[in-house]
């Protein structure tokens, strides 16, 4: 799946590139290989996450089988010089993508183009870079269009950096205090703060050898449960590393950046700033959109493969599909979805229009969607009284728009709150707390809204197919489940679609406006899961007619009538054990008491030998001595 970013005018201008990205972040990775997929001229022969597999393929490059490049002018490497190869490296200071890996490349490959992409660096990392001949270093947020220009001077071994930067690698103490965009000094480390750093690089280095040893059993043959265990276990040290890299940075010795404003931008998780909008009505820049959707949209990419099973307990219109239609339609969702956040950037759209055209956007969404997943021009041959006849498939699903608009987009939530998010950066409210954006909170809940968008509006895409397509056979081989393919079996799926309709539209929905709380469809590792949110409904619950209204006055009877009776019942419970173990309990217990106690008696009697009236024992004529 590509993700669009921002427009690159005449990519014809640039030259042919083969690039190597080199990057432990992987929004930032995601983001600048969407953006380069516009570029023909452009082409990424490889995306690497560590230092390691970095070596791998530069020895691949290189056709060698050493697994270190050797120090050879006339190597392969050095006729790739020709095709213009550029290696792309991100440091982040958080994974073994260190600056030092910068200069040992150029150490290792002399003759090839390296263009290092930093958030914070050392005036002692600038001066070795410049001392190696790295050709290009320039800040992360750089954008892409500026960045298209650097990549083509890189790979024609020209010198391109940053100004500031360049003084400072040139001239370090002149350099230092010179610029807000690097530095102006070093801070020490206190011992807090060496301890911290100790702690979150034993830390690090930890995780990735873990990962390193899951991704090497990971390419052996593994059964399916064995290796759906092993992928887990990688995706919870990933999510582990990401929580440390954000609620515990770096505290290493270096440059402390000048501040340009009194309000720092809230950061985006994987280091990144955000700055924020001074006007709410005004678009965000270019560069702050794209890393915000990113951050949000892989997110929701990396939850798809283990996301397809339904676990909400009830029966959704994806059930009918197999699980690689299921997925292709929610990723089908998922880039329409991105044109459209496109178009209303490039259009300049204002807050009031996005909360005046939410039902036509969301129904654009369903009709783009719709097109892409079934081919605009997809016809297929049904029965019909006199024959067979070809229908145009599209065609016909597009007729119901006024009922999925009426019965699934309608019912959407916060939709306008995600598009203002996005394209204003306005803050979400989470549990009546405002989130600034790129806080973990409001990603969270964006990645939330998202996920429930696209699974409601592939939901919108098959409920038409489902009322008049179900029958044919060509629809039923192409797309259905194999569990579902027998009529019997559909119409049993279909009749649990309308009665669940029917159940929301009578009880669901005036209980969940009652209880102020909207329900979301959310992607989790174990499948697909209903999720519910605060949100002030007020208005709705006025508004409330008929059987909605009955249904929240039961709610409201039940809730003033449950707690009195429920004390009445536990205190009549109560009584009645009182009564069973202290009065009719004892008294059986005394009844049975005296019971034995005259049993007793009485073996004692029989026991007992009776004495004549001449003082001689007599037997007891019952017993026989033997």
């Amino acid at each position: 799946m590509s993700f669009q970013t921002e427009f690159v005018p005449n990519p014809s201008e640039f030259p042919r590139l083969n690039l190597i990205l080199a990057d432990a972040d992987s929004i930032f990775r995601l983001g600048l290989r969407t953006g380069l997929a516009q570029v023909p001229q452009i082409s990424l022969i490889a995306e690497v996450a560590t230092a390691a597999t970095l070596w791998e393929t530069l020895a691949n490059l290189d056709r060698s089988p050493q697994p270190e490049p050797p120090l050879d002018m006339e190597s392969p490497l050095s006729e790739t010089r020709s095709e213009q190869t550029v290696v792309v490296l991100g440091v982040n200071g958080s994974e073994d993508l260190t600056p030092a890996v910068g200069a040992q490349i150029k150490a290792q490959y002399p003759t090839l183009g390296v263009l290092v992409l930093a958030t914070q660096v050392n005036p002692a990392d600038l001066e070795q870079w410049w001392r190696v001949g790295i050709e290009g270093c320039w800040p992360k947020g750089t954008s892409l269009s500026a960045l298209l220009p650097i990549l083509r001077q890189v790979a024609a071994a020209q010198r391109c950096w940053h100004p500031d930067w360049q003084q400072i690698a040139q001239s370090p103490d002149r350099g230092m205090g010179a610029t807000s965009v690097v530095t102006r000094g070093l801070q020490p480390l206190s011992l807090w703060g060496f301890l911290r750093q100790s702690l979150r690089e034993s830390g690090f280095a930890q995780m990735a050898k873990t990962l390193a040893e899951l991704e090497a059993l990971l390419e052996q043959p593994l059964t399916p449960i064995e290796r759906l265990v092993l992928e887990g276990r990688c995706r919870e040290i990933r999510a582990a590393r990401r929580l440390v890299e954000v609620l515990l940075p770096p505290a290493v010795e270096r440059a402390v950046p000048e501040p340009v404003s009194s309000a720092s931008p809230p950061p985006v998780p994987g280091g990144r700033l955000i700055p924020r909008s001074p006007d709410l009505e005004a678009l965000v820049p270019v560069e702050s959109f794209q890393m915000l959707k990113a951050a949000i949209f892989e997110g929701v990419v990396a939850k798809l493969p283990t996301s397809l099973q339904n676990q909400t307990g009830q029966p959704l219109e994806t059930d009918i599909l197999r699980a690689d239609k299921k997925q292709e339609l929610f990723l089908t969702v998922l880039r329409r979805f991105e044109d459209l956040l496109e178009e209303l950037r490039l259009s300049e759209v204002t807050r009031s229009h996005l909360e005046q055209q939410r039902s036509r956007l969301l129904l654009d969404l369903w009709e783009s969607t719709t097109c892409d997943f079934f081919g605009k021009y997809r016809t297929v041959e049904i029965n019909t009284a006199t024959g067979t006849a070809s229908v145009e498939l599209v065609e016909r699903l597009l007729q119901d728009h006024v009922v999925v608009a009426s019965d699934i987009l309608a019912k959407i939530p916060l939709v306008t709150e995600l598009l203002e998010h996005l394209l204003f950066q306005v803050p979400l409210m989470v549990d009546e707390a405002a989130c600034a954006v790129g806080s973990p909170e409001a990603v969270r809940r964006a990645e939330a809204l998202l996920e429930n968008i696209v699974v409601q509006v592939s939901n919108g895409v098959l409920q038409p197919l489902l009322n008049h397509f179900a029958t044919v056979e060509v629809i039923r081989q192409s797309f259905f489940d194999r569990r579902l393919l027998s009529t019997r079996e559909i119409e049993r799926f279909r009749n649990a679609l309308s009665w669940k309709y029917r159940l929301r539209r009578l009880v669901g929905e005036p209980q969940d406006i009652f209880e102020s709380q909207f329900g979301l469809l959310v992607f989790t590792e174990s499948g697909l899961k209903q999720s519910a949110i605060y949100a002030p409904r007020d208005r709705e619950l006025e508004s409330l007619q008929g059987i909605g209204f009955a249904v929240t006055l039961a709610l409201e009877a039940r809730d003033a009538i449950a707690p009195p009776l429920r004390a009445t019942f536990t205190f009549l419970g109560q009584g009645v054990v009182y009564l069973l173990t202290q009065v009719i309990g004892r008294g059986i217990g005394l009844i049975g008491s005296g019971i034995l106690q005259g049993v007793g008696h009485t073996w004692q009697d029989l026991r007992t030998p009776r004495k004549s009236q001449s003082g001689k024992q007599v037997s007891n004529p019952n017993r026989s001595d033997l």
